[in-house]
């Protein structure tokens, strides 16, 4: 297969991934934009405050796989490029059967935890009312956080062949299936805190479960996990580049949700309501950048594998200009026009602050800059150094967030994202990426064997 028929094909798969990656966030949107405002007013910002402190206490969960579905695309693209059929075998098998491990760890644990030690503690006093609401809801987050932490193997096997677009798609009735859900909770009155885990949470895993059953079973069913499968050398491969990505999703762990954790116990449920609803705002508008970035790494992995550096420049800088484009477009209207949007779109007793309208404005188009980059610069298999800076960018984030949110009220957690986006990361991703795009021979961890 030529280099340029390889070049054709990533684009055409980078564009159907972006077209069902587009056609799953107008579910998102409708889910965020129509049924979430109405479960919310319904709910009241205090049992809304409660069931945010809940989820971002326990999302952590859904990363806790040591990086290996992102490993695995990685591993699975460079094996196809390399035609290596066994590899393929070897690698989903392997991380199958060591996520399954640890989440049978993760179940006993909770249980440990849940009978040891009293979690309304670790929330805050403020939250004892809802103490039967808040226990029921743990579990149903605990399980729907595992089965999220075992699909995400599968899901990362089939983006490493660029069948991205098929996930994306079965993520979209993920979503349709949910807004359906919540509307008809509200419309018959039966809003909760459990209510809104389950429709958010459960309904949305079913579609992206049969997709996975399917991908493994029908599609390739060579790719099966089997035990005869299970080999050491690939896992401890995997390994090496998904603790990686686990650190990465600690640093984003402690970048967005542990900061909604800080505004809760610092400030209360009501105003963590208003600060969590401006943090989700912009992951669903960050989820347009995302639709780029997720085919982005196969491809580049795949284009970097067959030395197609032309290629690999000519998207680099493509992708760039239009996420920055966009995060401009979108930075400004949340930093001008905040307030007037929440009032509308969630009441006036949500409404944030002028300042944090600003702070997560400017914030949004720093962290867009900032994920172009990393996305860049691990397709190219220059994984660990950008995962450090990003993981020191968090932790600092934490650190200035304190005094910063008792000063500030919640624009503080906002500001102090910004600072740190500033001071560290805005300009030393792109000199790392740029050093790696003038030696192509750099080491990285693509030259390991699988």
């Amino acid at each position: 297969m030529s280099t340029m028929t390889c070049s054709q094909q990533r684009n055409y798969r980078m564009k159907l991934a972006v077209i069902a990656s587009l056609c799953s966030k107008l579910a998102t949107t409708v889910l965020q934009v129509v049924a979430m405002p109405l479960a919310i007013r319904a709910l009241g910002p205090e049992r809304f405050g409660v069931f945010a402190m809940l989820s971002s206490s326990l999302i952590w969960i859904s990363s806790a796989n040591i990086g290996l579905g992102n490993s695995l695309v990685i591993a699975i693209s460079k094996a196809v490029a390399i035609d290596d059929l066994r590899a393929q075998t070897r690698a989903i098998s392997s991380a199958f059967f060591a996520v399954i491990g640890i989440s049978i760890v993760i179940l006993l644990s909770m249980g440990i935890i849940h009978s040891q030690f009293d979690i309304l503690h670790y929330l805050g006093g403020q939250y004892q009312i809802y103490s039967s609401d808040i226990t029921t809801g743990f579990w149903w987050l605990v399980c729907c956080m595992i089965i999220h932490l075992i699909l995400d193997v599968f899901e990362g096997a089939q983006s490493g062949y660029q069948e991205i677009h098929i996930v994306n798609i079965a993520g979209m009735f993920g979503q349709v299936f949910s807004a359906i859900t919540l509307l008809l909770v509200v419309f018959c009155h039966a809003q909760s805190i459990v209510s809104l885990i389950i429709c958010l949470y459960v309904f949305s895993i079913i579609p992206r479960l049969l997709n996975a059953l399917f991908s493994v079973t029908m599609v390739r069913p060579h790719l099966f996990p089997q035990p005869r499968y299970y080999s050491h050398t690939a896992l401890s491969s995997l390994l090496s580049t998904g603790m990686a990505f686990t650190l990465m999703g600690i640093a984003y762990f402690l970048k967005h949700q542990c900061s909604i954790l800080l505004v809760g116990y610092m400030l209360g449920p009501v105003s963590v309501a208003g600060y969590a609803i401006m943090i989700n705002i912009t992951l669903l508008a960050f989820g347009i950048i995302s639709m780029q970035m997720r085919p982005l790494l196969p491809a580049l992995t795949d284009a970097w594998a067959r030395q197609d550096y032309k290629w690999v420049k000519q998207t680099y800088i493509k992708i760039l200009h239009y996420t920055m484009w966009y995060a401009i477009a979108v930075g400004v209207i949340l930093a001008l026009f905040g307030k007037p949007i929440i009032r509308v779109w969630y009441g006036p007793q949500m409404m944030p602050s002028v300042y944090l309208q600003i702070a997560i404005g400017i914030g949004f188009i720093l962290q867009a800059w900032e994920s172009c980059h990393i996305t860049v610069l691990m397709g190219l298999g220059y994984v660990w150094p950008p995962i450090l800076a990003f993981l020191c960018q968090s932790v600092l984030m934490l650190v200035i967030a304190i005094p910063l949110i008792h000063k500030f009220g919640a624009a503080g957690a906002a500001c102090a994202i910004c600072i740190t986006v500033l001071v560290i990361n805005c300009w030393l991703l792109p000199i790392m990426l740029q050093r790696v795009l003038r030696h192509p021979s750099v080491e990285s961890s693509l030259s390991r064997e699988i």
